[in-house]
C-alpha cells in the first residue's frame, strides 16, 4: 500500500526535527513579508496541497505555515539563494498556469492545482522540496517562531517539548544578532 501525503510528512517528521532545529528557528515574526497577496495566495494553496486540514492531524492553515513561510523569508541570517528560490517558484507556478491553463493559479479548482503540484513532485521540483521542508518547518518549530501554533505539530507527533525553550532573549535572531555584533 503507497504512503499517503500525510503519512509520509509524519514518518519524516522526526528526521527533520533531529536534523533542522537551526533551520526552523530561521524567523522573525516581528518583520513584515516579502510576499505580494498573490504570491501569498499562491503559497498557502501549495501549502494547503502538502498538509491538507483534515481530521488526520493539523494542516497548513492550523500550523501557520504561511507565516511561517513570511517570516523565514524576512529573516537576514536566511540564505538569499533560498529566499530568491522560493519568490521566484510561486511566480514560475503562476506563469505555468497561465501557460497550461490560461488562467493564474489560484483561478484554478483544487484539482487542478493539486495536479499542477503532483507533477512537480514527479519532476523532482528543487522549489517544492523547499516548500515541502519549509511546511516540516513549521509544523515541528517552537512556537515561538510563528509556527506549530499551540503545539499543534508537536501533540499530533506525541513529542514532548525539550527544555529549556528559547524566550525573548534567545530566540534565533536575537542570538544571531549578537553573534554578528548587531550587523545583518
Amino acid at each position: 500500500m503507497p504512503l499517503t501525503r500525510r503519512e509520509f510528512i509524519k514518518g519524516s517528521a522526526a528526521l527533520v526535527l533531529a536534523s533542522s532545529v537551526p533551520v526552523w528557528m530561521r524567523c522573525s515574526p516581528d518583520t513584515g513579508g516579502p510576499l505580494s497577496r498573490r504570491q501569498a495566495a499562491i503559497a498557502r494553496r501549495v501549502m494547503q496541497i502538502i498538509l491538507p486540514d483534515d481530521e488526520l492531524g493539523p494542516g497548513a492553515d492550523a500550523i501557520h505555515a504561511l507565516e511561517f513561510l513570511r517570516w523565514t523569508l524576512s529573516d537576514p541570517f536566511y540564505d538569499p539563494d533560498i529566499q530568491r528560490l522560493i519568490v521566484k517558484g510561486i511566480d514560475d507556478l503562476d506563469r505555468r498556469a497561465k501557460k497550461m491553463h490560461g488562467r493564474s493559479f489560484t483561478a484554478l479548482d483544487a484539482e487542478a492545482q493539486a495536479a499542477m503540484v503532483n507533477a512537480m513532485a514527479e519532476e523532482g521540483d528543487g522549489w517544492l522540496s523547499r516548500m515541502i521542508s519549509v511546511v516540516l518547518e513549521a509544523l515541528l518549530s517552537d512556537p515561538i517562531y510563528g509556527g506549530n501554533v499551540e503545539k499543534a505539530g508537536w501533540h499530533w507527533l506525541h513529542h514532548y517539548e525539550g527544555k529549556p525553550r528559547p524566550d525573548a532573549k534567545t530566540r534565533y535572531e536575537v542570538l544571531m544578532q549578537k553573534r554578528h555584533g548587531g550587523h545583518v
